[in-house]
Order: C-alpha cells, then sequence, then structure tokens
C-alpha cells in the first residue's frame, strides 16, 4: 500500500488537491474529470480489487462449469435411457418370436381327437 513511488505521491496529491478545489468552487467540474479518471484508475489497478474481480469472475465461470456437467449429466442419464428403452425393445421382440415359434410347433404337434 505505501510501496508507491514518489510520482504516485505526487499525483494523488494533485488529484486531491484538484477535487478539493473543486468542492470549494475554484474549479468548474470539467477540470476535476482527469482527478477522478486517475482515482478510478488507481482504485481499478488495487491489488484487493484485482483479487475481488478475479474472484467474481472465477465464479461465475464454476457456475458456468457447474451448469454444463449438469446438463451432460442429463444428456448422458437421456442416452443410458434410449439404450435400455431399446435393448428392451429388442428383447422383447425375441421373446414374441420365441413365443410365435412355440405357438407354431404346438399347434402343429397338437393331435385333436375325432369327434
Amino acid at each position: 500500500m505505501f510501496d508507491k513511488s514518489p510520482l504516485h505521491w505526487a499525483g494523488d496529491a494533485l488529484s486531491v488537491s484538484t477535487m478539493i478545489a473543486w468542492l470549494a468552487g475554484a474549479l468548474p467540474a470539467i477540470a476535476t474529470l482527469a482527478s477522478l479518471i486517475y482515482f478510478i484508475l488507481q482504485i481499478y489497478h488495487d491489488q484487493a480489487v484485482q483479487d475481488w474481480i478475479q474472484n467474481w469472475l472465477n465464479r461465475c465461470r464454476e457456475k458456468r462449469l457447474a451448469k454444463l456437467i449438469a446438463r451432460q449429466a442429463v444428456a448422458q442419464a437421456e442416452i443410458a435411457a434410449l439404450e435400455l428403452a431399446r435393448h428392451q425393445a429388442a428383447h422383447a421382440v425375441a421373446v414374441v418370436e420365441t413365443a410365435k415359434v412355440t405357438a407354431a410347433t404346438l399347434v402343429a404337434t397338437t393331435v385333436i381327437p375325432p369327434l
């Protein structure tokens, strides 16, 4: 925090004095715009603010990643359900075919006594 160069200290002093002069009415508002921009840049480049911005961006990325992982899990479950349904349908067709063969064999081998 206090490891600024003399140029930074001079910029801070000039900026503060410009704002005080504007508040006192000695400078127009347009002249204070440069000092305001300087303060905003100083705040933005502060390490604590940069850490906060990075943490916020990381949380946004984590939320987006969690949503993508959840979407992937749903897609995998849907694929598994479709595969299971396809397998069960194939098994059902095989059971029906076996029943048809059994029924045909039963009809062919069954002898009906005359009346």
